[in-house]
């Protein structure tokens, strides 16, 4: 079949498909749609000519649905199950609990262009800007969120006093579930895509620290099996990657999880142990000590990962309950390269994760320090594995599937590797790390 958007496929054409496929028939669908028969009929042979294939077998005990029906009215109804969280939130958020939701937007009964002009002025925060994408006049792009925020009876939008349109909560909280409802019909029609053949379509990453290693493995293993697959990749911190995750503009986040993050609608899958450490130059005043104290770290120079990555948070916290604190001229670094040059060539510590340590081609050797916290971590106090972030109303995409199985296959062997050549029992004293990378 040939790849399509899944914004050209009409949300009224596929709420009648879905309703077909949910009563069996073309007569009862219609009902309930308050169409008529040849206009749901036309719904579902349109969307079947949009996809290139058959979603259902006409009989005469009525419509069923064929595979390619059955997987995209698995999809559709989690696009359906979006809308209906929308209206929850609408009503809740109105103002008015007794108001009527029962809404075009929430039943899927609204065009594609008035949506697409809500979802373009939300992520361009410009009506000109989102007219620009869409091909449109700003006056249309006003027209539809006039005409919307009349249905809904509630502000979509406010003027800030420098004049730049602001979101308000609901609209947020709107956007998201349409943006979700977008993703579920791109993975309907990527697993349309894959069937009988090598999975297609494009996974969404993002990526926070430390994945430096695993990361490009990972790309290359599933590339060099799937070379039709596309990848883009986001770095990013974690507050904005979990913001992308769970609207839909990115199908998984990897790295290492906030100890204290709690979403229900994201799961964290484990990967592998990525333990962190304090580390000097070779030669260091604490590189011979038998175990380097709270008290001795905070009278040390530092340059260390930024205040909101989970590593930073954790030595804070821990520096702050034993009643020190990092100095005052610490230094706040997001690259590795420069905090391991500037530790290799000053006195100054730095605290970073072993995969990030085992990568460096730094020839100077560094010493990690015996800090007993670190050496045998508190899995629920110390951020000390990888994890896969995943949306957790949702099913992955072939292509996301694929690889997900790459980057757990390149995690196992990022830990065998890491486990033979470093010992994390034991560092009494302090000792150089020298990697085994054989």
């Amino acid at each position: 079949m040939a790849s399509t958007d899944p914004r050209s496929l009409s949300l009224r054409q596929l709420k009648a498909v879905l309703l077909v496929g949910e009563v069996g028939s073309v007569t009862r669908a219609s009902s309930a749609l308050a169409r008529s028969q040849s206009a749901t009929t036309k719904a579902v042979t349109q969307v079947e000519r949009n996809l290139g294939v058959s979603l259902f077998d006409r009989t005469g005990s009525g419509m069923l649905p064929t595979a390619h029906g059955r997987i995209l009215l698995r999809r559709l109804r989690s696009v359906a199950r979006e809308f209906e969280l929308a209206r929850s939130a609408h009503r809740s958020m109105a103002g008015n609990p007794d108001r009527d939701s029962n809404l075009p937007l929430f039943r899927m009964d609204i065009s594609n262009s008035r949506l697409d002009a809500l979802v373009a002025l939300y992520e361009c925060r410009d009506a000109k800007r989102a007219a620009d994408s869409l091909g449109v006049t700003a006056q249309s792009i006003y027209r539809s969120l006039h005409e919307l925020q009349e249905q809904l009876g509630i502000a979509l939008y406010q003027r800030t006093t420098a004049g730049i349109l602001e979101a308000t909560p609901f609209c947020r909280t709107l956007m998201t579930h349409v943006k979700l409802a977008y993703a579920e019909i791109g993975h309907a029609i990527a697993e349309l895509e894959s069937i009988g053949g090598a999975p297609r379509g494009r996974v969404r990453i993002g990526t926070l620290p430390p994945t430096k290693t695993i990361i490009p493995q990972a790309i290359n293993r599933v590339l060099s099996n799937h070379p039709q697959i596309q990848l883009s990749v986001r770095d990013g911190d974690f507050p904005g990657l979990e913001s992308a995750l769970r609207s839909g503009d990115l199908d998984m986040v990897v790295g290492t999880r906030h100890v204290q993050s709690d979403y229900p609608d994201v799961m964290f899958l484990p990967l592998m142990d990525a333990p962190f450490f304090v580390f000097a130059r070779e030669g260091h005043p604490l590189a011979d000590v038998e175990t380097v104290t709270p008290a001795q770290l905070s009278k040390c120079q530092w340059i260390t990962p930024p205040a909101h990555t989970p590593q930073r948070k954790w030595l804070d916290s821990f520096l702050d309950g034993e009643g020190q604190t990092l100095p005052a001229d610490s230094i706040d670094c997001t690259t590795f390269e420069v905090i391991s040059a500037v530790v290799a060539s000053s006195d100054r510590l730095g605290l970073a994760p072993l995969l990030d340590l085992e990568r460096s081609d730094q020839r100077t050797p560094v010493v990690l320090l015996p800090v007993p916290e670190l050496i045998d971590p508190d899995p629920e106090t110390v951020p000390s594995t990888l994890h896969v972030m995943i949306r957790a109303h949702t099913t992955l995409s072939p292509a996301a599937k694929a690889f997900y199985r790459s980057l757990t296959r390149v995690a196992r062997e990022i830990e065998a590797r890491l486990t033979r050549g470093v010992s994390l029992a034991r560092f009494s004293p302090a000792r150089i790390l020298s990697m085994d990378r054989r």
